[in-house]
Order: structure tokens, then sequence, then C-alpha cells
């Protein structure tokens, strides 16, 4: 290492230090705690359009499952009647429908994953902004409030559901 570049990097840390004495925990987790519950909202608010997305996708199917269904009996008739040139026209519109069919069929099931990835993370960062709550709590020092003595961690509440497990089995 250069000189220059350990004075650079001993500038650097001192500057960190200082900051890190006047930052103030207290705002910088009521910061990540606002923070958190935007990023929250806004995934409840990408939920509801994929479930909105999802409903208007399965309408769109029942209708492509009547219109099948009406092309069905047009060329029952159609046969009946010997009329080829119509016939050919109704199946050109039937491919068309399933080919239609296929690929709202893929969207729904890719909406599918979506809702299940967008429940999943909002449950996660739900129990996260709790947790990050508790301990803005905690900093803050708010009279009622559980101290830092009462809040659980995600560890202890393992254990000991895995102590209950063990327990209620051996009976």
């Amino acid at each position: 290492m250069t000189l220059m570049h350990r004075i650079a990097q001993l500038f650097r840390a001192d500057v960190h230090a200082v900051l890190d004495r006047i930052e103030e925990p207290e705002l910088l987790l009521r910061q990540a705690v606002r923070e958190m519950e935007a990023s929250l909202a806004n995934d409840r608010r990408q939920l509801a359009l994929c479930q909105e997305a999802q409903s208007q996708l399965g309408e769109r199917l029942k209708e492509l499952s009547a219109g099948e269904a009406r092309i069905q009996k047009e060329l029952d008739l159609c046969f009946e009647t010997n009329r080829e040139d119509l016939a050919k026209k109704l199946i050109r519109q039937r491919l068309e429908m399933q080919r239609t069919r296929e690929s709202l069929v893929r969207e729904q099931k890719e909406r599918e994953r979506e809702v299940e990835t967008l429940t999943k993370r909002i449950a996660e960062n739900s129990a996260r902004l709790e947790t990050m709550r508790r301990k803005a709590e905690v900093l803050q020092g708010d009279a009622g409030k559980p101290d830092a003595a009462e809040i659980v961690s995600d560890e202890e509440v393992e254990i000991a559901f895995l102590q209950e497990q063990r327990r209620r089995q051996s009976s």
C-alpha cells in the first residue's frame, strides 16, 4: 500500500466514525420503519393489482369458453348443411380462440406465481416491520412500551417451538 492510500483510508475511517457519532440511531430506525412501511404498502398495491388482473383473466377465459361453445354449435350446423366454406371460417376462429386461451392460461399462471411471491414477501416484511417497530419503541423509551428484556427474538421463538413440539410428541 502506498502512503497516500493509507492516509486516505484513515481519513475515510475517521469521517465514518464522526458520522456514526453524529447520527442518531432513533432517527435512522424511524426512517427505516417509514421506508419499510412504504415498501409494504407498495407490495400490497401490487398484490391488489395482480389479483384484479387474475380476476379479469378468469372472466376472459369464461368468455372464450362461451365463444368456443357457440362456434361448436355453428360448426355442427355447417357440417349438417354441407357449408364447408363457413365451417373453415369457424375453424379458423376456434383455432384463434384456442391460441388465445393458451396465452391467457400462461398469463394466469404467471399471475398466480406473482401473487404467491408477493403474499410471501408481504408476510415476511410485515414480521420484519413489527420487529423494527418494537426496536424503535425500545430506543424511544416510551412509557408502557416493552423494554429490551421483553422483546422476543425469532431464534427464541424457534427454540420454544421445537421444545413444545418435542414435548407434545413424547406425550
